[in-house]
C-alpha cells in the first residue's frame, strides 16, 4: 500500500463533505442548526450557504497558517507529529501478506473529479494511479464508464468550482515479477483541524458542521487499509493569542477557535519484491521501482 498522507486524506474529505452539506440547506436547518436561534443559523447559511438565495463565500483549508489572514472563516489542517507503536509492530517489521507480484490486488483511492472543458459539453471524469483491471466500487455512484484507464462520470455543474473527491475500489495487476513483501512500521499518530474565525457565532455554526461530518469522517478512515482505532475529540473556544493584539481587538477582528483532535494507528510500508534488496532501488526514477524489472 503507498504510504498515508492522513492529514491530506482528511483534508479532502472535508472539503468534499462541506461543499455537499453547505448547498443542502434543508439538511443545515432540519439536522444541524436545528437548536440555534434562527437569526444565527439564517446569518451563517446567507454568508456561506451555496445556492441562489446566498452568498456562498468559500471556506478555505490550509496546512499552515496563512501569512494573509482570511476576512472570513476558514479551517487549518495540520499534522502534529507521530511516534512508532513499538507494541504492535511485527517482528522484522513485515506487515502484511506476501503475494505474487503477478496477482491482482484491490486499492483504495480517493480520486479528485476532474473536468474537461475543451470539447463541445465538459466532461467528469476520474484518473486512478495504476492500470485498471477492473471497478469494485465507487461509494458515491453507480453511474460510470472506463475506458483509456479513466474513469468518466456524469456531468454535473458542481464540479467545476468544488473539489469533490469519490472513492474507487479497483483492482490492477502489479507488471513486475517475483514476489512483493510488505515491510514497514505501525504509528500513532494525530492530526487537528481548527475552526477558525472573528464571529463566534460562526465558529459555533462551523462546529456543528464539523460534528455531522465527523461521523463520517471517522467511517471513511476506518475503512482505510492503512489507517485504524481512529478517535476524534472536540476541544471549547478559545482565542488565538499568537497573532491577537489589543488593536484588532478593539476593532473586532480578534480571531477564535474551536479544534478537533483526531488521533489513530496507521501501518506504514512500502513493498520489496523477494529478486532484489533495499540497495536495488533506484531513486532517481519517477516511481520507486527496482531496477531489473521495469
Amino acid at each position: 500500500m503507498p504510504i498515508s498522507l492522513v492529514d491530506q486524506q482528511i483534508s479532502n474529505d472535508i472539503s468534499s463533505l462541506l461543499q455537499g452539506i453547505l448547498s443542502n440547506v434543508y439538511i443545515i436547518n432540519r439536522d444541524i442548526l436545528r437548536e440555534f436561534p434562527k437569526d444565527i443559523s439564517d446569518s451563517f447559511l446567507a454568508t456561506y450557504g451555496i445556492g441562489d438565495n446566498y452568498k456562498g463565500i468559500n471556506i478555505p483549508i490550509y496546512f499552515a497558517f496563512p501569512d494573509t489572514v482570511p476576512t472570513n472563516a476558514f479551517l487549518l489542517v495540520q499534522y502534529e507529529g507521530g511516534e512508532e507503536d513499538t507494541d504492535h509492530n511485527s517482528l522484522g517489521l513485515v506487515s502484511g501478506v506476501r503475494q505474487p507480484n503477478s496477482s491482482s490486488d484491490i486499492i483504495h483511492e480517493s480520486l479528485k473529479v476532474q473536468v474537461d472543458s475543451t470539447g463541445t459539453e465538459p466532461v467528469a471524469y476520474l484518473s486512478p494511479s495504476k492500470d485498471i483491471s477492473s471497478i469494485i466500487s465507487i461509494v458515491q455512484t453507480t453511474k460510470y464508464t472506463v475506458k483509456d484507464n479513466k474513469i468518466y462520470l456524469t456531468y454535473f455543474d458542481v464540479y467545476d468550482n468544488s473539489d469533490i473527491y469519490m472513492d474507487v475500489y479497483y483492482s490492477y495487476s502489479d507488471p513486475y515479477k517475483g514476489f512483493n513483501t510488505p515491510i514497514g512500521i505501525v504509528m500513532n499518530e494525530k492530526v487537528t483541524v481548527d475552526i477558525i474565525s472573528s464571529n463566534v457565532n460562526t465558529v459555533r455554526c462551523l462546529s456543528a458542521i464539523m460534528s455531522y461530518i465527523s461521523i463520517y469522517l471517522k467511517t471513511k478512515l476506518e475503512n482505510n487499509g492503512n489507517v485504524f482505532l481512529p478517535q476524534i475529540t472536540f476541544n471549547g473556544m478559545d482565542l488565538i493569542d499568537a497573532i491577537n493584539s489589543g488593536e484588532n481587538s478593539i476593532a473586532g477582528q480578534q480571531l477564535r477557535y474551536r479544534r478537533m483532535e483526531i488521533t489513530y494507528k496507521t501501518t506504514q510500508t512500502i513493498g520489496i519484491n523477494s529478486t532484489n534488496t533495499i540497495s536495488d532501488i533506484n531513486m532517481n526514477k519517477g516511481d520507486l521501482n527496482i531496477d531489473g524489472n521495469n
